[in-house]
């Protein structure tokens, strides 16, 4: 028998009338967090009975009980009731019960404590996964892992991160060992140092336009590789600073080309390691049959004093014709220490093989015998669990956005739990070998790791941090993640954590790209009366954080840049602009205007294109026919304040400030009624009017459209924005014009420069009306702006596609 943790509410249609059976009018006022019509979470129910003083009225006969306030009701279930419901199921034999939804549950787990008492039954206590104090065995020091060379055919290992190149806007890499005579673009080789520790500086050094290289470090770099491209002599050094992960290559040198390279090592560095034509791989190429050594000192470093070995193949290339291919790949858990080109037997066969052979020295290792006695911290089920969810994730970190493909829900806490029940159907029909219940019960621990904050899930916390984010970006780790949600309360914390997973090499660069545009682009102010809006009011300082939700997917979903980046191009078309007027009882805004910013998808507003290139802007995620038609509009939403200093004067002229914008993409109109001109569809249908976008943090921050601002040296998205940002303003809708409509002057001319300490006042609906409009209701009018004047007769839609 199915229980619930939410209720239905309804308005009154007559407030004196709240017993059972009273008429209802509609619906009730949706929830803060719920964010429903109709739908009001137990946790709210409680926030209500508490903020209005109320007491429950229980009706036996219909197990039930409610409460009233204003015009408001809603039914809802406790211990009592829950009891007897409890009663009735068992009196026709039905024992079992289950729940919809524990996520829906508070902090306490007060409801799902109430639901096992009133049934009988024992409330386990959350799984305490604190570590058990190890007794304390003696260990060999291990020596700090040692950055290495990924190899063509793979990325990082686990644990490792990608060096930057000093300098550049790239990584350090290398394309020497890819066999790119034989097999073309076969990718490149990444120098990956560990992601626990500092990472080095690294850079290439030593290139001349001449073709004369000049190989060599600088005074505290060590070199860790060699690169022939661009030179005709001599080589360019890879040089990373020197540090317990990078140190370990300085401490060996290679010789010249010799005859017998072995019998040149001796003094303090005695111990030969191996001999090769091209050193590192980049080294001019010894001839007549001589060739380098690399000496160490005895005993040598200790990532070079393992079990060393020539790996010509390892098995990624098969099949006719690349089967005889050499690779120039180690093992994962290996270092990279030479390469050259040329036959080399393979190992377990016969035949031999052409092309790049490295050599491999492996991974330290340690055994340290175990205490049978010792129970290990990990012993539970759940944290074995949560371990492998995420090892098989790591396995295919793509298999959700390629192959699952789930619904990214909106992070602004649009959440419908009746479209929650029909995506977990399509997804389970869609799950292969990539599991939907891997992928729900990944994000299900994921979400309790920020929602819990007993130190029992400290032991999950640290697998994320090794296993997931260590792997990425610091930036996901839980301590910058939970500084992010409190910055952000508003953000709902699942759909943030599916844009992570979905995107685990974008996100992390998406929150550093978005404190940026804070640093720059939000200023702090003060709460102001809208009528008195005045200078000291305004900018006191500029933010130092804030973090852009919505950055880049890798998964089917256009990032913001993708989307400002087609505008600019002219692919995407201003079909029309709109003044609307929102309450803020069904979002988390305040009450006051929004202007809504529609472009077409195409050069053309209202003509379909059907080029494969303008998918680049929808939405590609798999939808089903019951689900909508294809994306034929990208809508924006700018909100603004009237609470807040959301004018503001900057060189002679005055700019609107808003908190930041929202973004979904449109498939539908809806049509012109006695609420105005037709609209493109908002309402989320089917998790495809998901929002997403940037927005300035919870501390009063506005970004000022269109001020002046040098953005040369920026992100290219920034630079994108304020572009965009410069046009609105100057083409008028963010600035005189487009705010006449909604704000009726004092005096004076309507193309002036509005004043903020006196602009008029704002207008609301539905009898506000202005001059600008044409003495209409301005939140009912579609227009564009065309050198200076209204234009009310846009384009008009195309009829709704065929689902």
């Amino acid at each position: 028998m199915g229980m619930a943790f939410y209720s239905r509410s309804f308005t009154l249609t007559d407030p004196a009338c709240s017993d059972p059976g009273c008429r209802v009018s509609s619906g009730g006022n949706a929830g803060e967090y719920s964010d429903t019509v109709g739908v009001l979470l137990h946790p709210e129910i409680q926030n209500i009975i508490t903020e209005n003083d109320l007491t429950p009225v229980l009706h036996s006969a219909a197990t039930v009980k409610t409460v009233s306030w204003g015009n408001q009701w809603v039914s809802f279930d406790d211990v009592a009731t829950w009891r007897l419901k409890a009663n009735i199921a068992r009196g026709q034999c039905i024992e079992g019960f289950m729940v919809w939804a524990m996520s829906q549950d508070d902090e306490k787990g007060t409801n799902i404590r109430g639901l096992n008492q009133a049934l009988g039954r024992k409330t386990p206590d959350f799984p305490d996964f604190t570590p058990v104090e190890k007794p304390v065995v003696a260990q060999p020091a291990l020596a700090p892992e040692l950055c290495r060379w990924s190899g063509c055919f793979k990325g990082c290992p686990s644990g490792f991160k990608a060096v930057p190149r000093d300098g550049h806007d790239e990584v350090m890499m290398d394309t020497t060992p890819c066999n790119r005579d034989l097999l073309g673009d076969n990718g490149y080789s990444v120098f990956c140092c560990p992601s626990s520790g500092t990472l080095p500086t690294c850079t290439w050094r030593g290139h001349k336009n001449s073709g004369n290289c000049q190989p060599g470090c600088e005074f505290g770099e060590v070199e860790v590789g060699s690169l022939d491209l661009g030179c005709k002599k001599n080589y360019q050094s890879a040089c990373c600073t020197s540090n317990d992960h990078t140190e370990a290559y300085g401490k060996c040198f290679w010789t010249g080309c010799l005859d017998d390279p072995k019998a040149a090592c001796g003094g303090n560095f005695s111990k030969f390691i191996v001999q090769s034509v091209a050193a590192w791989g980049g080294h001019p190429y010894c001839r007549d049959g001589q060739s380098r050594g690399l000496c160490c000192p005895d005993p040598p470093p200790g990532a070079f004093n393992t079990e060393c070995k020539w790996v010509p193949k390892l098995g990624y290339l098969k099949g006719p014709g690349l089967e005889n291919i050499c690779e120039g790949q180690c093992p994962e858990d290996s270092v990279q220490l030479s390469m050259q080109v040329g036959f080399n037997l393979v190992p377990g066969r016969e035949t031999a093989c052409y092309g790049t052979n490295v050599f491999c020295c492996s991974d330290p290792t340690y055994i340290v015998p175990r205490d049978d006695d010792w129970e290990d911290s990990f012993s539970s089920m759940q944290g074995k669990e949560f371990k492998l969810l995420v090892g098989k994730y790591m396995d295919n970190p793509s298999c959700p956005a390629t192959i699952l493909e789930p619904p990214i829900h909106g992070q602004y806490g649009k959440r419908n739990l009746a479209v929650e029940a029909q995506e977990y159907k399509i997804l389970q029909g869609r799950a292969t070998d990539c599991t939907l219940d891997n992928w729900t019960k990944l994000l299900t621990y994921a979400v309790l790791l920020f929602t819990q904050l007993d130190s029992g899930f400290d032991a999950l916390r640290s697998i994320w941090d090794t296993d997931f984010a260590g792997h990425f970006d610091e930036n996901l780790e839980v301590e910058n993640l939970v500084d992010y949600f409190y910055d952000y309360p508003w953000i709902d914390r699942r759909g943030h954590l599916e844009y992570v997973l979905l995107n685990p090499l974008n996100s992390g660069q998406g929150m550093r790209s978005a404190r940026r545009a804070g640093t720059e682009l939000c200023h702090i102010v003060a709460p102001v009366n809208k009528r008195g809006l005045t200078k000291r009011s305004q900018v006191v300082k500029q933010m130092k954080r804030v973090v852009w939700p919505g950055n880049s997917d890798s998964s089917d979903v256009p990032n913001v840049d993708t989307i400002l980046g087609g505008i600019l191009n002219g692919e995407l078309s201003l079909h029309y602009a709109r003044w609307q007027y929102q309450t803020g009882a069904q979002s988390d805004s305040p009450a006051g205007p929004f202007l809504e910013l529609a472009y077409w998808i195409g050069p053309n507003p209202g003509v379909v294109e059907t080029a494969n290139s303008y998918n680049a802007y929808r939405d590609m995620t798999y939808r089903t026919s019951q689900q909508g038609a294809q994306d034929q509009w990208i809508v924006f939403h700018l909100h603004v304040d009237p609470n807040s200093a959301y004018l503001n004067e900057v060189g002679g002229h005055t700019y609107l400030g808003v908190p930041g914008f929202r973004i979904y993409h449109g498939q539908e109109v809806r049509p012109g009624d006695g609420y105005g001109q037709w609209r493109v569809e908002n309402r989320d249908s089917g998790g495809l009017n998901a929002r997403h976008g940037w927005t300035c943090p919870d501390a009063g921050g506005l970004w000022y459209v269109g001020e002046p601002w040098d953005s040369t040296g920026e992100e290219r998205w920034l630079q994108r924005l304020q572009t965009w940002a410069e046009g609105l303003w100057a083409e008028g809708y963010v600035s005189t014009y487009g705010l006449r409509l909604i704000i009726e002057p004092p005096t004076g001319d309507l193309g002036g420069e509005i004043n903020p300490e006196n602009p008029g006042y704002l207008v609301r609906p539905p009898n506000g009306y202005t001059t600008a409009a044409g003495n209409r209701n301005p939140y009912m009018l579609n227009f564009l702006l065309e050198n200076g004047y209204y234009n009310f007769f846009t384009q008009p839609p195309p009829p709704n596609l065929k689902k």
